[in-house]
């Protein structure tokens, strides 16, 4: 039965290591970008509620995030 040499059995085994690092290097950034997802998701509901309250409290209104400033919002727009 024919074999490798070592050194074609060895630079085999390298790259098939290195293949195997990126294919888990991919699951790991699959995971993070759920984990992203699922924090944005978060944090729009939380935006969405504050959005809520403030609707409650001055009407509808735009908001200037930088300084604070409301500004009415007519109902045609």
């Amino acid at each position: 039965m024919k074999k490798l040499t070592k050194k074609e059995l060895k630079q085999l085994q390298e790259e098939v290591g290195r293949l195997n690092d990126v294919y888990i290097n991919i699951g790991k950034l699959e995971m993070q970008k759920q984990f992203l997802y699922k924090h944005c998701n978060e944090l729009e509901s939380e935006v969405k509620e504050l959005t809520n309250e403030f609707e409650e409290k001055y009407g509808k209104v735009e908001v200037n995030i930088n300084t604070g400033e409301m500004r009415k919002i007519k109902e045609d727009e």
